[in-house]
């Protein structure tokens, strides 16, 4: 198992990825410090009662292999 510490973390330009648990459900979760935007899947969202609401805007999304997406909920 790695594990950083808080300091390691902040200064430190690697993702880390690991499992948590929110309100009783497990989750695999990918923590990137140079992401400008956090994205949950709308599976995992409705497991905790969360609905998709609009956005006021469209986002786009660009992957590292180049693809790009577009967001319009949240």
């Amino acid at each position: 198992m790695n594990t950083l510490t808080q300091q390691e973390a902040r200064t430190s330009n690697a993702m880390v990825k690991g499992i948590i648990r929110k309100m009783g459900h497990t989750a695999r979760v990918l923590f990137d410090p140079d992401a400008t935007h956090s994205f949950v899947s709308s599976t995992f969202a409705s497991k905790l009662n969360k609905k998709p609401e609009p956005l006021k805007f469209q986002l786009t999304i660009s992957t590292l292999i180049g693809a790009e997406m577009i967001a319009s909920m949240y």
